[in-house]
C-alpha cells in the first residue's frame, strides 16, 4: 500500500504544474564535471582587423578550451564553478598551448608567464555570477560588457523561467534587455527565448531553450560611416533543475555572438570590413 502510494505521488507531482525557480542556500554545492569550449574568427580589411586586434589581448586567441572537475557552490555573491583540477587547452597567436591546472598548487611562474595566468584565471577562476528566481542574469564582473553578457547566458544555459506554474510539455517565451552595454557604442542586447518544459523526472524539470538577441545601440552612438553594424546572438540549449531545491544538476549549451561591420573611412575613402564570430559550447554535469 506504502508503495502504490509512493508511486501515485510521484506520478502526481511529475504531471502537476509546478511554480519552477532558481535557489538555494549559501553553502550548498553540487559536484559538477564541466567542459567550455570558445572559438573565436576575426576577418576582415588588414587595418580595421589590426586595430581590434590589438587593442583586446584576449582576440588573440582562436580557441580555448576548458574542461575540469569541481564543484558549482551557493556563495553569498551567486553562483560559482569551482575547478580542484583543470585542463586548458587551444592555439594562441597561432601557436598550441596545454596547461594542467591544480587549486592546491598554483604554478610558481604566473607573473612572469602572460599566457599561462590567463588560463589559469580562466579556468580557476569559474563562473561567477547571479541569478534571480526566473533566471534573471548578473555578472560579478565589474568590468561586464554585453558581448560577455551574452556569451555567459551561453556558457551558463541560463533560461528564464515561466512567471506561471508550468506542467511537462508546457512553453513560454520571455523577452528582456540586457543589463551591460558594450563599452564603444553604449549598446545592449534585446533578447528572446523560447523554452518549455520537456519533462520532471526524479523532481528535475528538464527544459529545453532557444534564445537571440540583437545588440541595440543608441542612435548618437552609431557610426555614421557604416554601412553595416550589428551583433547578434543565437544560443540552444538544456536545463536540468531540482524543482524543489532550485538547484542546477546540469546544463548544456552551443551559441554565440556574430558581430558585422562594413564602413567608408571618412579619411581616406577606402572601405573596411570586419567579422567577428564568438562561438561557445558548454557542458556542466553532476558527478555524484
Amino acid at each position: 500500500m506504502r508503495i502504490a502510494t509512493a508511486i501515485l505521488a510521484l506520478l502526481l507531482f511529475q504531471e502537476t504544474a509546478h511554480d519552477l525557480k532558481y535557489g538555494g542556500k549559501r553553502g550548498d554545492k553540487i559536484s559538477v564535471a564541466g567542459e567550455v569550449t570558445l572559438k573565436l574568427k576575426l576577418d576582415g580589411t588588414d587595418a580595421i582587423t589590426n586595430l581590434v586586434r590589438s587593442s583586446m589581448e584576449f582576440l588573440s586567441f582562436s580557441e580555448i578550451r576548458i574542461k575540469g572537475e569541481g564543484v558549482r557552490r551557493v556563495t553569498a555573491t551567486g553562483i560559482k564553478v569551482e575547478y580542484a583540477t583543470a585542463r586548458v587547452e587551444g592555439t594562441y597567436d597561432d601557436e598550441p598551448f596545454g596547461y594542467d591546472f591544480e587549486r592546491a598548487a598554483p604554478p610558481g611562474d604566473l607573473s612572469k608567464d602572460k599566457l599561462k595566468q590567463i588560463c589559469w584565471f580562466l579556468s580557476m577562476g569559474g563562473p561567477d555570477y547571479r541569478v534571480g528566481p526566473k533566471g534573471e542574469y548578473a555578472s560579478n564582473d565589474p568590468k561586464k560588457d554585453a558581448w560577455g553578457e551574452a556569451l555567459d547566458l551561453a556558457v551558463n544555459a541560463l533560461v528564464r523561467l515561466s512567471d506561471k506554474p508550468v506542467a511537462p510539455g508546457g512553453e513560454w517565451t520571455s523577452e528582456w534587455k540586457g543589463a551591460y552595454q558594450q563599452k564603444d557604442n553604449d549598446g545592449v542586447f534585446a533578447f528572446r527565448q523560447k523554452a518549455r518544459l520537456e519533462k520532471l523526472e526524479d523532481s528535475l524539470a528538464r527544459i529545453s531553450f532557444e534564445t537571440t538577441g540583437k545588440l541595440e545601440i543608441p542612435e548618437a552612438k552609431r557610426d555614421k560611416n557604416a554601412e553595416v553594424q550589428e551583433s547578434l546572438f543565437e544560443a540552444k540549449g538544456a536545463v536540468a533543475l531540482d524543482a524543489k531545491s532550485g538547484l542546477v544538476a546540469s546544463t548544456q549549451c552551443a551559441g554565440g555572438v556574430k558581430a558585422r561591420y562594413k564602413g567608408i573611412d571618412p579619411n581616406t575613402g577606402e572601405t573596411h570590413e570586419l567579422k567577428i564570430d564568438f562561438e561557445v559550447t558548454s557542458k556542466f554535469t553532476r558527478k555524484d
